[in-house]
């Protein structure tokens, strides 16, 4: 029998034979089924997209915010897949065969690679995420567009946490320390989204941060550098990759990298931090928009209905809850001529925030209704179209712009000024407007039901006994700005509401001149309307008159005193 040689074998080959490239393929894609698989990552999918629906399903789509809001959601699959990517690269060590692996034909850089490249799953987990939201805000009559460059933040930044994890468990191999760092990470994020925000600590430094949210500002006024953050983000995930390469003996084509990484980092993170050029103020920027709406207004009957740019769908929904409430008016009442327009009224204008203070727009007219950019969905339905009908309300019952919002003399024992706000507690005319208001749809009654129920407003005070009140905080503003409504007022409206609307009406368009003024009182209101109404004996309407004050629920000191 002839024994064979080594030159007469065959030689065998196995995946030490493989070129560099071939085996970093077939570890990447044996790490990337593992890493798809752990349950940490599992979860953190699951949160993310729980947390994209939660933020939005009371929000009507607006995709110049949701693509932002994707973003912010995919943090939690980042902080998810760093921890995932340093435990699968420290599973040698935990299991003790760094031995075992140091006698295979392949080489450590080999394997660290392949843990880097491990990460495009998950990559491509987030995109399918970020794009399955975007399809069922598509489905449900969006405004806007969105941005291509914040729609790829996202996985930027599970990329980030992957190759963040691999590089940690390369330089310091210990299973307490990725914990460590995304709870670093993630207070990060609190300060520069939370804490820091649009003011002016901070500047335009937070966008050397992973993620900047809106923080409340209008898209079309929020200079936001996307594309260079996004080239920033992309960068430093290659500059992590080579970090966590360097650990091994350095490769000429490693240092290339890394040094093409670093310039591409300098440069998009020298962009963010370039200051914002004089011709892109926030102000002109909704002076433009705001006389661009008013360009391309559309006219429906005696009401002008003026939207912003890319806000043009929403003219039916707001039409379909302005309607209802010009309809139970007496013809005599109905506010004309009346505009519902647009305006970024409740957001804040970088320009101003930078600087501590909210943006502000023209004071509306006594004949405008101005909606902002949000408007409720779903359950949020009923108080978006409460809103804005309890504006349309207010005018046709004469509550005035005129000193119901402005500021106050310094409060007594108090630092600063305070806040002088009206009320219309105790008048006849607050039931009319939260009646209307109320009957305008199904939803919009269940939401001032709620509220009577949830604020304590369902009994009427005793004699000599200040009311409680009941703040509506309207997503559609209107002239009077924040109402303070009586709550006893609300409940009565309540109790009107469950009578017929055609008779409710009736009573209101013959004894309109006296509901409407406003020294009729509640008690007035409520003999002339036929309202049942148990525990009669509402103080009157001067116990809350001018002087009193009180605290609002952020702090604020107000002093309230009688609409006139």
């Amino acid at each position: 029998m002839t024994a064979a040689t080594p030159d007469t074998v065959r030689p065998v080959r196995r995946h030490g034979g493989l070129r560099a490239a071939a085996r970093v393929r077939v570890l990447a894609r044996i790490e990337g089924r593992r890493l798809l698989a752990r349950p940490t990552v599992l979860a953190g999918a699951g949160l993310s997209l729980l947390t994209m629906v939660t933020l939005t399903r009371t929000t009507a789509p607006v995709l110049n915010r949701d693509d932002t809001t994707a973003s912010a959601a995919l943090l939690v699959l980042a902080a998810a897949t760093l921890l995932a990517t340093n435990a699968a690269a420290l599973r040698s060590r935990r299991r003790a065969t760094d031995e075992l692996l140091a006698s295979m034909p392949t080489p450590p850089r080999v394997r660290t690679l392949a843990s880097l490249c491990s990460v495009a799953g998950v990559v491509a987990l987030a995109g399918l995420l970020g794009g399955a939201f975007l399809l069922w805000r598509l489905a449900a009559d969006p405004v806007t567009a969105p941005d291509p460059f914040e729609l790829l933040t996202g996985p930027a930044l599970v990329a980030l946490g992957g190759c963040l994890g691999v590089a940690l468990a390369r330089w310091a191999p210990s299973v307490t320390v990725a914990p460590v760092v995304v709870v670093g990470l993630a207070a990060l994020e609190f300060s520069v989204n939370l804490l820091i925000g649009g003011s002016e600590y901070g500047g335009r430094v937070k966008w050397l941060a992973p993620f900047v949210g809106q923080h409340g500002v209008a898209r079309e006024l929020l200079i936001r550098p996307t594309g260079w953050h996004l080239a920033y983000l992309v960068a430093l995930v290659a500059v992590l990759g080579c970090v966590a390469l360097l650990r091994h003996p350095a490769t000429r084509p490693t240092i290339a990298t890394a040094g093409a990484a670093v310039l591409v980092l300098l440069l998009a993170g020298g962009a963010q931090l370039r200051p914002l050029d004089p011709a892109q103020d926030p102000n002109a920027l909704a002076a433009e928009l705001t006389a661009a709406a008013a360009q391309d207004c559309e006219q429906r009957d005696d009401v002008t209905y003026c939207a912003l740019p890319g806000y043009e769908p929403w003219v039916d929904r707001w039409a379909a809850t302005v309607e209802p409430v010009l309809a139970r008016l007496p013809e005599r009442a109905r506010p004309r001529p009346l505009t519902v327009r647009q305006d970024f009224l409740g957001t804040r204008l970088e320009s101003l925030a930078d600087h501590g203070g909210p943006g502000t727009a023209a004071e509306p007219t006594h004949s405008e209704v101005r909606p902002g950019l949000w408007r409720g969905r779903n359950a949020g339905e009923g108080a978006y179209q409460f809103g804005l009908a309890l504006g349309v309300a207010a005018l046709a019952v004469g509550l005035s712009p005129d000193g119901a919002l402005s500021p106050a003399d310094a409060l007594p024992g108090q630092v600063g000024e305070g806040l002088q706000a009206c009320t219309p507690a105790g008048q006849a005319r607050s039931v009319v407007a939260l009646w209307l208001a109320g009957q305008t749809s199904e939803r919009s009654a269940e939401y001032l039901r709620n509220e009577v129920e949830r604020q304590g407003g369902t009994t009427a005070p005793a004699t000599g006994t200040p009311a409680p009140e009941i703040y509506f905080a309207r997503p559609a503003a209107h002239p009077i700005g924040a109402l303070n409504f009586g709550g006893w007022e609300a409940a009565v409206a309540v109790q009107l509401l469950r009578q017929a609307p055609d008779h409710i009406a009736g009573l209101v368009d013959r004894h309109w001149d006296t509901l409407s003024d406003p020294a009729t009182t509640t008690d007035e209101a409520l003999a002339l309307l036929g309202a049942d109404y148990p525990a009669p004996g509402r103080p009157p309407a001067d116990v809350r008159g001018p002087g009193s004050t009180e605290a609002g629920s952020s702090g604020t000191d107000w002093r309230l005193v009688a609409c006139p």
